[in-house]
């Protein structure tokens, strides 16, 4: 562009004020050019922190389940101990039998599945990556 304008100028001057509106022209272009770029980059940077914002409000809501989750399992585990030392070795199997529906198979694959949906993770090694990542796990 500059070579061009150059080149125009050596071998047609036809005026200092043509000259000067020709570099006007070329430089408006140059500096319209760098404000979309830096707008594209600017908005892309605004995304991606949008996108890690929404990721850690996800992790933290998980986080709250699980830990909601384990607490009860740990109350219903304290309770079937407590009844079987009392005696109440049929209340104690109920108690304890309420955990095994907690904590079934099923219930956890669903619920890491849709965390894996949730933050876009592809597989369960982009999950632990992000979970890395974000100091979620050490």
């Amino acid at each position: 562009m500059v070579i061009g304008f150059a080149a125009s100028v050596l071998t047609d001057y036809t005026g200092l004020t043509d000259m000067i509106g020709g570099a006007a022209v070329l430089l408006f272009a140059a500096v319209l050019g760098l404000a979309v770029r830096y707008r594209y980059a600017a908005r892309e940077q605004l995304i991606e922190r949008a996108k890690l914002t929404e990721r850690e409000l996800l992790a933290r809501e998980l986080h709250d389940t699980v830990a909601h989750h384990v607490s009860a399992i740990a109350i219903q585990a304290q309770a079937g101990l407590f009844l079987l030392q009392s005696g109440s070795s049929g209340r104690a199997t109920d108690a304890l039998e309420i955990i095994d529906i907690h904590i079934s198979l099923s219930t956890v694959k669903f619920h890491v599945a849709g965390l894996m949906t949730k933050l876009g993770a592809r597989n369960r090694v982009e999950l632990a990556m992000w979970a890395y990542e974000t100091k979620r796990v050490t």
